[in-house]
Formats: structure tokens, C-alpha cells, sequence
């Protein structure tokens, strides 16, 4: 067989048996979440520009009995020139009063000085972003780069998660006394955004804290489910979490689910 023949006896080969495709380079831990906080940055930069519609259905009982409060809400929120506007469409709900329950719609929320009504109310504030006495940026786990620098990471290997391939990966605050998150996230290895993310408090509530002011806290964390939007940014899409709170002589089971929905604003209006 001639040279020239043997090319291309060899070319002919290639075409119906392909080589096997490289395998692609291991990227480092570290390598991993500077992506992910390079494009969670961009995505919470990119929110600013989305109108969004949450479903927020919050229900306090005593634990293991009935329930207390019940509230269902819906809220759009709209970006603006200088911050968001949040705006409540429609609230609906039901509490125990004399023995049975009673039905309200709309505000002012029947109860407005009732433990229960107050709790309820400060929990759909915090998910919408409005002025309360907690802060709505701790209930969810920010992975952006300024957040990070407070936690370690740990890979724990690479799973199929909606189809996705993605990395799993466990956190923990590297300041031990902190009072914060601990958990675990699915990045998702094309895009290097969260899939989903799975928390529970760092540590328990402090003995003097417990005995002092009577507070405890147990079961406290949470299950987000992120969802890709058009522009290539992932936003959380729902949010789900069960607790059970102690405040001094009273004990509350907490459930908490909210979806949201995602969509570009039209800012050449208002």
C-alpha cells in the first residue's frame, strides 16, 4: 500500500470510528465557586431588572395540634429608579378565635395585635424585601462573592440533578461561633449557578439565649429551588421550610413555602 493510499485508508477510519472526546480538566474547588460568585454577582445584579410574582403561604400552630394562623398572600414586586416597589395584590386567610375558625380577606388584617398575626406579617416582609425587624438577605444563602469569604466549601463529588449535571457541594462558617448557615448546594457544572440549596443553622440557638430570654429554635433551615431565566442569570424560584419556635411560654410549629416568578420589567413605564 502506497503512502498516499495509507492516508487515506486512515482518513476513511476517522470518519466512521470518531476518536473518544477528551475528557475535560478537573477544575479546582476553589475555581468552581469564583465562577459561581462571578455569575451570582451578575444575577443579583440582573434581579434589579426582573418584575417578580410571589406566592407566599404562611401557617403557625402549636405543635403537633391545630392551627393557629393561616395566611395566603400574593405580591408583585416591581423594580424603580431607586430600590423595588412591592405591592400586595391579595390576602386571605383564617385564625382560631372562641373555639373555631374565622375567615378574613384583605387588609387591615383582622387580630393585628395577636403574637401569631405579627410573626406572619414579619415573615412575608422578610421574603419581600420590606422594612422589618429582620433582614430578608439572611433567609436565603448567598453565594455572591462578598458572602463567601465567610464559609468554607467542600466538594462531596458530582450527581444528575433535573437532568443537570451539577457538583455537590457542602458549606460551613469558617468562624465557629458564627450564627449562621450550614448545608448543602447542587451548582450546576455548565453554568456554575445554584440548582438548589439545602440549610440549616451552623449551630443551636446559645444556652444563655435559651435560658435567659427564653428563646429556642429547632429544625430552623431551608430547600430553594433556583430556575435559569432568558438572559442566562438564575433566580431562586421556591422557597420551603419547617421550624419550631419557642418564645418563653409560648411554642409555635412554623411552615413557610413561597414560588416566585420571574420575568423582564418594562421600564420604559412608570
Amino acid at each position: 500500500m502506497t503512502a498516499l493510499a495509507l492516508i487515506g485508508f486512515w482518513l476513511a477510519a476517522a470518519t466512521f470510528f470518531p476518536q473518544t472526546a477528551q475528557p475535560e480538566t478537573a477544575l479546582s474547588l476553589d475555581a468552581i465557586m469564583s465562577r459561581v460568585a462571578a455569575n451570582q454577582d451578575h444575577s443579583e445584579a440582573a434581579r434589579k431588572l426582573y418584575r417578580c410574582e410571589q406566592h407566599i403561604h404562611v401557617i403557625t400552630s402549636e405543635p403537633g395540634q391545630k392551627v393557629i394562623r393561616e395566611e395566603t398572600a400574593d405580591y408583585t414586586l416591581l423594580p424603580t429608579s431607586t430600590g423595588t416597589q412591592v405591592q400586595l395584590d391579595r390576602l386571605t386567610g383564617r385564625y382560631w378565635s372562641n373555639g373555631k375558625y374565622e375567615d378574613f380577606s384583605g387588609e387591615p388584617v383582622p387580630l393585628p395585635n395577636s403574637w401569631d398575626a405579627d410573626y406572619i406579617r414579619d415573615v412575608r416582609m422578610c421574603l419581600t424585601g420590606e422594612k422589618s425587624r429582620c433582614d430578608s438577605g439572611t433567609l436565603l444563602f448567598p453565594l455572591t462573592s462578598e458572602e463567601q469569604k465567610q464559609y468554607d466549601f467542600h466538594l462531596l463529588g458530582r450527581e444528575t440533578v433535573g437532568g443537570r449535571d451539577a457538583y455537590h457541594i457542602s458549606f460551613s462558617p469558617n468562624n465557629k461561633n458564627s450564627f449562621v448557615w450550614a448545608g448543602e448546594a447542587f451548582i450546576d457544572a455548565t453554568d456554575f449557578q445554584p440548582l438548589r440549596v439545602f440549610t440549616n443553622l451552623s449551630r443551636r440557638v446559645p444556652f444563655t439565649v435559651r435560658i435567659m430570654l427564653g428563646t429556642d429554635m429547632s429544625g430552623f433551615g431551608y430547600n430553594v429551588v433556583y430556575k435559569r431565566q432568558p438572559d442566562g442569570s438564575w433566580f431562586p424560584s421556591s422557597y420551603g421550610t419547617e421550624y419550631n419556635l419557642r418564645l418563653f411560654f409560648r411554642s409555635r410549629a412554623v411552615s413557610v413555602l413561597m414560588d416566585t416568578i420571574f420575568e423582564p420589567a418594562d421600564l420604559t413605564t412608570k
